[in-house]
């Protein structure tokens, strides 16, 4: 087995995110957003920046942290997800009601646009906000 064979979920990421050095990675709000869609996405889906740092963490559980300015202040979010330990994808590891929910508040705050939905969205007739 590999050194970081463990999977971290969603629900436990407001414990665990603040102490992870190592297995961190600081992506921008539109790399956040694509992230968003969930599921297994590969890493040319990303800024150059975002997937060289993410293709620098060896494969296994990976916090991927976004800073977000807002009318509220500097706010900061976090997904867990999956490196492959020989793929050039991630899958992210939250359900559904998380990347929701997530989503809701990053286009309440302006980062995102309610445009920007995820393709598992569209495929599923889920109909955006109003």
């Amino acid at each position: 087995r590999a050194e970081h064979d463990f999977r971290l979920s969603q629900e436990g990421m407001a414990v665990m995110a603040p102490h992870m050095t190592k297995r961190t990675v600081t992506v921008a709000p539109a790399d956040f957003v694509v992230m968003l869609r969930g599921g297994i996405l590969p890493l040319s889906g990303f800024s150059e920046a975002a997937a060289a740092d993410i293709d620098a963490v060896d494969g296994g559980g990976v916090a991927a942290v976004c800073h977000c300015d807002s009318p509220r202040g500097r706010q900061s979010y976090v997904l867990s997800m999956w490196k492959g330990h020989k793929a050039h994808n991630v899958n992210i590891m939250a359900n559904k009601n998380d990347l929701k929910a997530l989503r809701d508040e990053l286009t309440s705050m302006g980062v995102m646009q309610r445009e920007e939905v995820g393709e598992e969205q569209k495929e599923s007739g889920e109909a955006p906000a109003a």
